[in-house]
């Protein structure tokens, strides 16, 4: 199929005409700014004529016409004697004016890593190159909002002549697909946004639509509306995702998270609640407004969960009416100093309220009993911690002024992150990842929010079984900590041994040899045992006393078997 790729990084500016209804050409300017609506000025310097005019050949699609481009320009008003639009749709003629649009296509550069791999093969003999690509790929139907439609993800090239050189283009895309009508234009703008949310609670970082395309008559038109960019440069990269998405969609577990997300029972909480964290990803203003955010967000996913599943409190208001009446009673009998301090007291009985759910305090413990302990122990929350966030969260839902002399800046980031992986774990959660492969993203990513967060890695690398923890006994843990060996090696009869001897004598010879054959730590070591014997691990690894209570991180970890 034919893609007609519309950026818009610059501001433009293109002269032409657009058509009335009758196929009239009025003459004008469009101006294009990145991330603002496309604006017509027709050529008139007469404020008021062109109001009138434009009243008049103003319609929901106008087309434009340059010597060289075409543009369907839709949502149309009138403001300030120009026509300001929504969208614009970049075309190769002018019979789009009645186009029906049943598909969408949305690009983002994360997508590349995300649903294909590449096998390159190169040969210098005969300067060969030649590449395998593999491309993982999914397909579902779900009925939203009335409407069946099937979302899939598609590889899409296309070739491109530059400076007398061919240039292929890729563009691996999230396809949605009307099964039953055609998609209107706000339809499709909800639908973009969807996929960029989906991915984002995913990913763990703004993901944004950076090329849209819309499918009419075989060919697909690029689609471009007003939308936010990041505020940072992002690097998308697969080693940065929360979640191995690769592996979901191997796993063929991938469709249930879009079924989960479109649900007609979650798909408010997605939307209403859970999408305030892509704009707090994005936040690149004041840190203080960043960090009550955060916290606002994580209050109003207590309240939620404690209002649907904690048990309500049995006081009945008959009681607690007696109560207050009593209290009144027992200050009219006390001798006090004044009436005045009667009065005060009075007003602060009668102004107390029942609640059924108790206090944030009760509350947030109360979610956080429902949480795996090992996660909380590994975000490792300390009471310290909590009494920031409590004391953040307060001043923000009795509008106190902040106390910012009590804030010790150099840990608010690291306490904004722990906060932030709480939040998507729930967010997660809701989209059907379990826990225990939240721990293992949680392992294996190079997410920021993951990195600087202080988490207790020895407890998250023991659960998620991300490296081996090896007992041996307290000689050998005591002759590797004072060796401070970077290179163990264990040999496995029956049970885990260390060969100090040759632990230092192949990191020396690793680390002082030259020539392609040393190159390699495992065959190094391969040498110096019978050629039976078997190298079965060559990597990061603990080793740690038979009590568990102490553990080194090996940054070279070699398991040998020997029959």
């Amino acid at each position: 199929m034919k893609y007609n790729k519309f950026e818009l990084s610059a501001k433009e500016k293109i002269v032409g005409y657009i058509l009335n209804s009758e196929g009239r050409k009025h003459y004008g300017e469009l101006e294009l700014h990145p991330n603002k609506f496309p604006i017509f000025s027709l050529e008139s310097s007469d404020i008021e004529y062109s109001k009138l005019f434009l009243k008049d050949i103003c319609s929901e699609k106008i087309i434009f016409k340059s010597n060289t481009k075409t543009f369907l320009l839709c949502d149309n008003e009138i403001e300030h004697s120009q026509i300001y639009s929504r969208f614009l749709i970049k075309s190769e003629g002018t019979d789009i004016l009645n186009t029906e649009f049943k598909e969408i296509g949305v690009y983002n550069e994360f997508f590349s890593q995300m649903f294909y791999e590449y096998e390159v093969e190169y040969s210098r003999k005969n300067y060969t190159f030649s590449r395998k690509v593999d491309f993982y790929s999914f397909e579902t139907s779900i009925d939203f909002n009335g409407k069946s439609i099937t979302l899939y993800n598609c590889y899409n090239q296309s070739t491109v002549n530059k400076d007398g050189k061919v240039i292929i283009e890729e563009y691996p895309t999230i396809n949605i697909k009307s099964n039953s009508g055609n998609f209107n234009l706000t339809e499709i703008e909800n639908l973009i946004h969807d996929i960029s949310l989906l991915f984002t609670f995913l990913v763990g970082l703004p993901i944004i639509p950076e090329l849209v395309w819309v499918l009419e008559n075989k060919t697909w038109l690029g689609f471009y509306f007003p939308r936010i960019e990041p505020s940072k440069k992002i690097e998308y990269s697969r080693l940065f995702s929360l979640i191995d998405i690769k592996k979901l969609l191997k796993e063929n577990s991938f469709t249930d998270i879009i079924h989960n997300y479109f649900h007609h029972k979650k798909y408010s909480v997605f939307k209403d609640k859970w999408s305030k964290i892509y704009s707090l990803l994005d936040y690149n203003g004041i840190w203080d407004y960043e960090f009550i955010g955060f916290v606002s967000l994580l209050d109003h996913h207590v309240s939620n969960f404690a209002s649907k599943n904690r048990p309500k409190r049995s006081i009945s208001k008959n009681y607690f009416k007696k109560l207050k009446t009593k209290l009144n009673d027992i200050i009219e009998k006390e001798p006090l100093e004044s009436e005045e301090i009667k009065k005060v007291l009075r007003d602060q009985i009668n102004s107390l309220k029942i609640s059924s759910l108790g206090t944030f305090n009760e509350n947030f413990e109360f979610l956080l009993n429902s949480v795996d302990k090992n996660l909380i122990d590994i975000i490792d929350l300390s009471k310290e911690d909590f009494k920031v966030i409590k004391k953040l969260r307060d001043d923000i839902a009795h509008s106190n002024t902040i106390n910012y002399e009590e804030i010790d800046y150099t840990k608010i980031n690291i306490l904004k992150n722990k906060i932030t992986i709480l939040l998507f774990y729930f967010i997660l959660l809701d989209l059907g990842i379990k826990h225990d492969a939240f721990l293992e993203s949680m392992a294996n990513s190079y997410n920021q929010i993951i990195r600087n967060s202080n988490l207790n890695e020895l407890l998250l690398d023991r659960l998620s079984k991300k490296f081996p923890f090896i007992k041996i006994t307290d000689s050998e843990f005591k002759k590797i900590k004072e060796n401070k060996l970077s290179l163990v090696i264990l040999e496995l009869k029956k049970k885990y041994k260390l060969n100090f001897e040759y632990s230092v004598s192949a990191y020396d010879n690793w680390n002082i040899s030259s020539g392609p054959e040393n190159y390699d730590l495992r065959k190094v070591i391969q040498k110096m045992y019978h050629e039976d014997a078997q190298v079965e691990f060559c990597s990061i690894g603990y080793v740690e006393t038979d009590d568990m209570q102490s553990q080194i991180k090996i940054d070279y970890l070699c398991l040998i078997s020997i029959k």
